[in-house]
């Protein structure tokens, strides 16, 4: 029996952008865009508390008279900047303020957001199956853990849903999630489905952002990943334009063409943006283009690879950068990419990346110390070294 069938299949919003991770946006625009998403048939919206009280409810009010027409997704495990808690009392605690910001008697799915170490899996599988029973959520699922942990919550528990980052320049999840999605008949919830915006054509090697948008410190945009992602982004303009559509279009399609994918999930903040992500959804990418594409993505990663190492190498052999908000940016940078080499394991990596993000705000001697240490960590993992 297929688990997922409550999740509505096709082109998907978060709402990530509502934090203020891409900057600033128009309340009252996104809003109208929300909406009109709704009239145009999506049902799938995701937010999570991590965005902040003020995300859950904007949504909240602005759903408030189509509630019922939509799904909803909610994430816990991580409050503002402080550690993750998956305690049985936290989760339960998290999910009665979501319902209250979302004005809404129940979650569609509830998601663990970021991993929590320190608290057992039973215990926060526990939690969930409580508010399961109770009525509070429909379904609960997991995200941004290490695939271990994602094996644990499915032996444990019953998870409907894995949400990951999946895009053709980030095309990690295929090699790992996907087959235990096949096997354990789970949906796939992919994320960054544009890179994002990579694979829109709006970013090219130049492009500065304003303060306090991520993408300052994602790796995506750094050195030969960038390099690398806009190689593919042209690719596939190249075969959108032969197609007849937009390499967003064709970036979310060829997403959604994976047969673990139940939703591609979007972050629009136009109607504009909105349709032209929607429509997605429609389009049928011929057998022919996937492999296209595929062949695209594989030339460029095999070659990523040689010069990644060779940064990374670089990087842990020098000094960091004066400036700290500089330094955590190639820290960053270097921790993504041997995790994604297989070099490190991700766990751990995520519970240091994780304490210097809380403190990043902090122009101090500890962060600074935090940074040190962090580099020194990396490099004295066996796994970079070749004798």
């Amino acid at each position: 029996m297929n688990r997922y069938t409550d999740v509505p299949a096709g082109v998907g919003i978060g709402t990530y952008s509502l934090s203020g991770a891409y900057g600033k946006k128009n309340l009252d625009e996104f809003r109208r865009m929300l909406l009109c998403a709704v009239e145009k048939g999506v049902k799938f919206f995701d937010t999570s508390e991590t965005y902040g009280d003020e995300t859950e409810q904007f949504l909240g009010d602005t759903f408030r008279g189509v509630r019922k027409e939509i799904f909803l997704c909610t994430k816990v495990g991580m409050k503002g900047k402080k550690k993750p808690d998956l305690s049985y009392e936290s989760v339960r605690h998290s999910c009665e303020k979501s319902l209250k910001n979302l004005s809404t008697e129940y979650i569609d799915l509830y998601m663990i957001h970021f991993d929590d170490p320190q608290t057992p899996v039973e215990e926060t599988v526990q939690a969930l199956s409580d508010l399961q029973n109770e009525g509070k959520i429909r379904q609960y699922g997991v995200s941004h853990l290490p695939v271990r942990r994602v094996t644990q919550y499915c032996d444990i528990g019953s998870p409907g849903s894995i949400m990951a980052e999946f895009s053709a320049v980030s095309p990690g999840a295929r090699y790992e999630l996907f087959p235990l999605c096949r096997d354990r008949n789970i949906a796939l919830i992919a994320f960054s489905v544009t890179g994002r915006g990579i694979l829109t054509g709006k970013y090219d090697s130049i492009r500065e952002f304003e303060t306090g948008d991520i993408r300052r410190l994602d790796p995506l945009f750094k050195r030969e990943k960038l390099e690398c992602a806009l190689a593919i982004s042209k690719g596939i303009e190249d075969i959108a334009i032969e197609t007849g559509i937009t390499r967003a279009q064709l970036s979310i399609a060829w997403v959604l063409s994976h047969p673990v994918v139940r939703v591609a999930l979007t972050g629009p903040s136009t109607i504009a943006h909105m349709l032209e992500n929607i429509r997605a959804q429609e389009i049928s990418v011929a057998s022919d283009v996937i492999k296209e594409i595929d062949g695209i993505i594989e030339n460029q990663r095999a070659m990523l690879r040689t010069r990644q190492e060779e940064t990374v190498t670089d990087i842990l052999s020098d000094s960091l950068p004066d400036e700290p908000s500089e330094a955590l940016s190639v820290l960053m940078y270097v921790a993504e990419t041997v995790v994604e080499l297989g070099l490190v394991s991700e766990e751990l990596v995520m519970g240091r990346a994780m304490k210097l993000f809380s403190i990043q705000d902090r122009e101090s001697e500890e962060f600074r110390q935090e940074l040190l240490s962090f580099r020194a960590f990396l490099s004295e993992q066996p796994g970079l070294w070749r004798n």
